[in-house]
């Protein structure tokens, strides 16, 4: 089971964020201190779209195109595990539907390999752009057990 948390760091409620243990449906999470921030500081961001090759994609899957969404559902939440990943999911625009994401890695490279290894890019097209993103300080609490 993974289970992942997401610490919201907020001004002056620090006292609650600084807790010895915190549990979460039973299970016990890394204490949260300073030194075990997740810092983003030198990370880079950006806005991924996973566009479909056709505008009814989302509602005319084939069974073998829906099995390789699944793997790309998959696939994206063990980045998510990683913390790489602020957001994504299907966008639902009247247009059309397509993926988006918000992602955060060392470098543009990091990138290229995450969407070369994404199951969905051989069915599907992506766009990325870099983003200046303000985000708030998190810490990610993850149990990969």
């Amino acid at each position: 089971m993974n289970v992942l948390l997401l610490i919201i760091e907020e001004p002056g409620n620090r006292g609650m964020l600084n807790a010895h243990n915190l549990v979460v449906s039973g299970y016990c999470r890394t204490t949260y201190t300073d030194s075990n921030k997740y810092k983003n500081m030198d990370k880079q961001f950006y806005v991924v779209h996973l566009l479909p090759l056709r505008p009814d994609f989302a509602t005319t899957m084939t069974v073998e195109e829906r099995a390789i969404m699944m793997q790309h559902i998959a696939y994206w939440n063990g980045i998510l595990n990683q913390g790489k990943v602020y957001a994504f999911g299907p966008v639902i625009d009247p247009k059309g539907v397509y993926g988006l994401g918000v992602v955060t890695v060392d470098n543009e490279q990091e990138l290229k390999d995450i969407i070369s290894n994404d199951p969905a890019g051989k069915i599907n097209k992506y766009e990325y752009f870099p983003m200046k993103a303000v985000v708030p300080k998190i810490s990610i609490l993850a149990n990969n057990g």
